[in-house]
């Protein structure tokens, strides 16, 4: 889950809070071995971005499936066993991009980018 952020239009207080939740599968290739492994990796993400109105006579909720396909490196260094650290910098693009609108106000309060990036960093347990 990413953190939820709120979108409103222009000039008005109407918009949406917002909250995206995805699952991500990624297909990894080693380009380089050891101390540091290197891959080159595909990958696709579902998105779920829940969206719920503010500031209107009737606020609804409402949740838009994205899906995102991309390409990225992962690092990894090991620690110790069966520790390491690994780093990821992925860039995806999503196949749709739904806007959110606030009825009768004819604004678009949010729409996916046309392309992106997502880091991590993070501890991990090799088995």
């Amino acid at each position: 889950m990413v953190p939820s952020s709120s979108g409103r239009i222009a000039g008005l207080s109407a918009g949406a809070d917002f909250r995206l939740w995805f699952l991500e599968i990624d297909a990894c290739a080693r380009a380089l071995g050891r101390p540091l492994g290197v891959y080159v990796c595909a990958l696709g993400r579902q998105h779920w971005l829940l969206a719920r109105g503010r500031d209107v006579d009737e606020a609804f909720t409402r949740t838009a499936p994205i899906f995102a396909a991309g390409l990225g490196t992962l690092l990894e260094w090991r620690v110790a066993a069966p520790l390491k650290v690994e780093g990821a910098l992925h860039a995806l693009v999503p196949l749709q991009r739904p806007r959110f609108v606030v009825e009768n106000l004819e604004g678009t309060v949010y729409r996916p980018p046309a392309a992106g990036l997502s880091a991590r960093l993070g501890l991990a347990l090799a088995f």
